[in-house]
């Protein structure tokens, strides 16, 4: 055998080693890294979620704690409908401060659909003069409870100075 044909056989050797060794060596090593780096990147891509998730809960956490008194307040502006004294106390309050006369006729629950929340509908028959009816009006709107003026009837008394008026109010409640 002459070098030409030992350099062409060893060429070929070398050539079909080296295929092998490609085939069965580096392909998979190669298909290992590309699938290991796709795990990686979800890993990764997991942890920065789970980081930014905690961010916005320990925010989230920090703003309730901020708005928790304002939250407290809130729950205040409602009344419990199935015990309403607190809101007789409120209204006999505010007409004793407005020196207004009243009397509560009517509470009946409210239950109306197109209505946001649940209410009470109030009655009240007050008695004095209209002037401090109307301060007595302003004081409710401006008080601690949520509450609608719904009808109003205003009539003279009769015998003597004064007004009567018949006030529906709507109370909101939890």
């Amino acid at each position: 055998m002459n070098a030409v044909k030992k350099t062409y056989i060893s060429i070929v050797v070398f050539s079909v080693i080296s295929l092998l060794l490609i085939a069965l060596v580096v392909y998979p090593l190669l298909g290992g890294i590309k699938e290991n780096s796709t795990q990686l990147l979800e890993a990764k891509n997991k942890l920065l979620s789970s980081a930014v998730e905690e961010d916005l809960y320990l925010e989230a956490q920090e703003l309730y704690k901020k708005r928790l008194p304002d939250l407290e307040r809130m729950t205040q502006v409602f009344i419990d409908p199935d015990v309403p004294l607190e809101l007789i106390n409120f209204l006999e309050r505010e007409a004793t401060t407005s020196a207004v006369q009243i009397e509560i006729t009517s509470i009946a629950k409210k239950a109306d659909k197109k209505d946001l929340w649940p209410s009470l509908l109030v009655q009240i028959s007050a008695q004095g003069p209209f002037p401090n009816f109307l301060r007595f009006l302003e004081r409710l709107e401006n008080g601690t409870y949520l509450i609608e003026v719904s009808d109003i009837t205003v009539r003279k008394l009769a015998d003597g100075p004064g007004t009567k008026v018949v006030v529906s109010i709507k109370v909101y409640t939890r």
